[in-house]
């Protein structure tokens, strides 16, 4: 029994998620003779997440961490490392984060890792992250090349 054309809010959903993310109250009418009230109008109740929009479907207070399109929680971090399998961690190698973006669609870019570059045999780091630290020292020559024609025997030929 209700007042006749009063109006009362109403929700359907689960009751913790009223007003939680996009859910909302509704307002059901109490029927002319005051029998009964009408369906809930307006409400929102919970959906399934998804990635297609920012907002928080599920109405559980946390929006785009599963669903359709979901690839990672938004504002969480993970390691990263872009470098070649096995380096990371040896030498001067190591991994970065990356942290996932505001729609949980994808993942932002790596900071912070640093990846292998040539050695440099006037350090003691092994910049190109093989385990071994290059040397300068005599007798350790790995290779070299040469370029031009002024070599001695064609230097007599003549052009």
């Amino acid at each position: 029994m209700c007042e006749p054309g009063a109006q009362v809010p109403c929700y359907t959903g689960p009751p913790t998620t009223a007003d939680i993310g996009i859910c909302k109250r509704g307002v059901a009418t109490c029927s002319a003779d005051g029998s009964e009230l009408g369906p809930c109008i307006g409400e929102v109740t919970p959906a399934p997440e998804t990635c297609a929009d920012p907002a928080d479907e599920d109405c559980d207070g946390q929006a785009n961490e599963e669903g359709a399109g979901c690839v990672c929680v938004p504002g969480n971090a993970t390691s990263c490392y872009t470098g070649l399998a096995g380096t990371a961690g040896v030498g001067i190698c190591k991994a970065g984060t990356k942290i996932c973006d505001a729609h949980g669609t994808a993942y932002g870019p790596c900071i912070g890792e640093v990846l292998p570059t040539l050695d440099d045999c006037h350090t003691a780091a092994d910049e190109d992250c093989n385990g071994v630290n290059a040397s300068c020292a005599a007798g350790e020559h790995l290779w070299s090349m040469s370029f031009g024609t002024d070599l001695p025997e064609r230097a007599a030929e003549g052009p």
